[in-house]
């Protein structure tokens, strides 16, 4: 998949892609992505994905989509940033087209994208690193004053910390008021992930994994808020084979992917 990406965690993307896609052939499913299995007929995949993680991967992203159209009836003028967007569909899943969304990843992601979406007034796509600023200054143009909501699903543990606070301390200078959504792994977890074969043939590696809460005010600054922590294997139960909820009583297990929702008011 070379040909596709330069960056090698742009091709985790596929990976997701796949599990969204498979998650309407459930019966029992989270969601149905009309896109995503459009995209797969086009895009091939590069991984067989396990049960598991693809049950993983819809719990966060049904997660996410809840999440997200929570904040969209909580406030006034919601302004949705997706940052390390990859193919996602939060937008058509979620029914929200006439909400404003910004779809930011790297440019090779953002010209695959560019084959299977279009941009409207309230959908744009902008090919940048995250951690770079020209699509701050593009959001902050447009909307100067919105209810900002960050979700950066999927993303954040390849990041090493220092990137994280770099992120972090950017967002925090130029907005001043926000709310921010994203995932990790328990710190333990991280090593393990590395040794699964799906990562080891992709030749990409997680560098981050929440050690306590503590370290999230570390890594976000004074002024962040803890609004609430979740857990992945405790969302939808019933989506889950029974093997799978009794081994989720482990507490390592049950709470080794972290679903976590900072609020930030400077």
């Amino acid at each position: 998949m070379g040909e596709l990406f330069e960056n090698k965690v742009s091709k985790t993307m596929l990976m997701t892609l796949q599990a969204k896609a498979l998650e309407g052939e459930q019966k029992n499913r989270l969601f149905i992505d009309q896109k995503a299995e459009e995209m797969m007929k086009q895009v091939p995949s590069i991984v067989n994905i396990s049960f598991f993680d693809q049950i993983g991967v819809c719990l966060r992203t049904k997660y996410f989509d809840d999440c997200c159209k929570k904040f969209i009836k909580t406030h006034e003028h919601p302004v949705i940033i997706q940052l390390g967007c990859g193919l996602d569909d939060r937008q058509g899943r979620i029914g929200a087209e006439d909400i404003p969304f910004f779809s930011v990843d790297f440019l090779d992601v953002i010209t695959l994208r560019q084959e299977f979406f279009e941009e409207t007034a309230t959908s744009q796509m902008i090919a940048d690193s995250i951690l770079d600023d020209k699509w701050i200054q593009i959001v902050k143009e447009q909307y100067p004053r919105g209810d900002y909501l960050f979700i950066i699903e999927g993303v954040l543990m390849y990041f090493k910390t220092n990137d994280i606070k770099e992120l972090a301390t950017k967002l925090e200078r130029e907005f001043h008021q926000y709310e921010c959504y994203f995932d990790t792994l328990q710190h333990h977890m991280v090593a393990t992930k590395n040794k699964q074969k799906e990562f080891r043939e992709q030749g990409v590696k997680m560098h981050w994994g929440l050690s306590s809460k503590e370290e999230l005010y570390d890594l976000f600054g004074k002024h962040a808020e803890i609004l609430k922590i979740d857990y992945t294997m405790a969302q939808y139960p019933n989506r889950w084979k029974v093997v799978h909820r009794i081994v989720s009583f482990i507490p390592f297990i049950q709470k080794a992917a972290i679903l976590i929702q900072l609020g930030i008011n400077r």
